[in-house]
Parts: C-alpha cells; sequence; structure tokens
C-alpha cells in the first residue's frame, strides 16, 4: 500500500518517550522501568493498534481489490454482482506420484 508511511513500534515508542521528556522537566527517561517509560510503552502501543486498523480499514472500504468478507460482498453489490450459493464438486481425480521411503 502507498501513500503516508506508517512508523514503526520503535519509532512511536522513542517519539512518546522524548516527547514526554520534553513537557515534563525533570522527567528522566533513561530509567528502564519507571513510570513514563511505562506509559510510553502503552502509548505507542496504542497507537501502534490505530495505524493498524486505519490500514485495515482503508484497506476495505476504500480499495475493493483489497477488500474481504462483507466488505468485498458490498463492493461487488456496487459493481452489480451477487454472491453465487456453494455448489459441491463433482467428478474425478487422478494423483500420480512415487511411494516416500
Amino acid at each position: 500500500m502507498t501513500g503516508f508511511p506508517r512508523p514503526t513500534l520503535a519509532a512511536l515508542r522513542d517519539q512518546a518517550m522524548s516527547n514526554f521528556a520534553a513537557r515534563l522537566t525533570g522527567a528522566d527517561m533513561s530509567l528502564r522501568r519507571s513510570n513514563l517509560v511505562v506509559a510510553a510503552i502503552v502509548l505507542a502501543g496504542l497507537v501502534n493498534g490505530e495505524y493498524g486498523y486505519i490500514d485495515w480499514i482503508v484497506e476495505n472500504v476504500f480499495l475493493p481489490d483489497t477488500a474481504t468478507g462483507d466488505y468485498l460482498v458490498r463492493w461487488a453489490a456496487v459493481k452489480g454482482l451477487a454472491r453465487e450459493p456453494a455448489t459441491p464438486a463433482a467428478g474425478s481425480v487422478i494423483f500420480t506420484g512415487t511411494a516416500a521411503c
């Protein structure tokens, strides 16, 4: 997918930590298990999830060639197509091969 580049989870974490450090006087982001570092990691995870959800929405709502499930059915309806019911297969099949030792 082209368009806006999605930041990595590590980049989001670093950005959150930088924002905390810049806005909170005396904040020490070098302490591995400080409340602020944990909060930055949690926030980065949440934002990463939001980016994933936005990617999913784009793929299903705006791009018919990548749509799945109900969104694919909706895109087909927009194009005047309807899903055909499932039918059982019939016929015969021949397989050839060699026996494994």
